[in-house]
């Protein structure tokens, strides 16, 4: 009984610990530029940034964007995602596509 008590508690402690890896947050968007924002998520405990992300509006969905040459353009990790939402076919059709 005491060894089966013992290994419940330790399972527990092990899932305590493993639920507590997960984060809350809030996410913030400021624009930058006509069609541009900076995308903040931000943790709701701690207000400590978790990431930053530049988005480019194109048909009504935000891509990763960079500034590059002095203009806004898709960042390499959004013209792939670009590329496979137009090759999917869901392009024109009003909604789905672009990166969280």
């Amino acid at each position: 009984m005491k060894n089966m008590l013992f290994k419940f508690v330790i399972l527990i402690f092990a899932l305590s610990s493993i639920s507590a890896k997960f984060q809350n947050y809030k996410t913030e968007r400021t624009k930058i530029a006509e069609g541009v924002i900076l995308e903040k998520k931000i943790a709701t405990s701690t207000g400590k940034v978790i990431s930053e992300e530049f988005k480019i509006l194109l048909e009504n969905n935000y891509w990763d964007a960079q500034f590059k040459d002095g203009k806004w353009s898709l960042s390499p990790m959004g013209q792939m995602a670009w590329d496979e939402y137009k090759s999917s076919g869901s392009a024109g059709s009003g909604g789905g596509g672009g990166c969280n």
